[in-house]
């Protein structure tokens, strides 16, 4: 069996309101076709975010509070 080379990193940065994580994949020799990302932990009341499908927007995007079948 090969062994594919994946590589994800992680950065915590000093955004405009508040912390940002930037996340990094790295995959030069294999073809990635998703990336799943799992923490624990909550979300302030009222944080939105950017719903759309992956690399594209047509007409689903929008800022929207979390639903549990994200």
């Amino acid at each position: 069996m090969a062994r594919h080379e994946v590589e994800v990193a992680t950065e915590l940065r000093k955004g405009k309101a508040a912390t940002e994580m930037m996340v990094s994949v790295s995959a030069p020799k294999t073809r990635l076709t998703r990336l799943r990302l799992r923490w624990h932990g909550t979300f302030p009341a009222g944080c939105r975010f950017l719903g759309d499908q992956w690399e594209r927007s047509y007409g689903d995007l929008e800022w929207r509070a979390w639903r549990a079948s994200d």
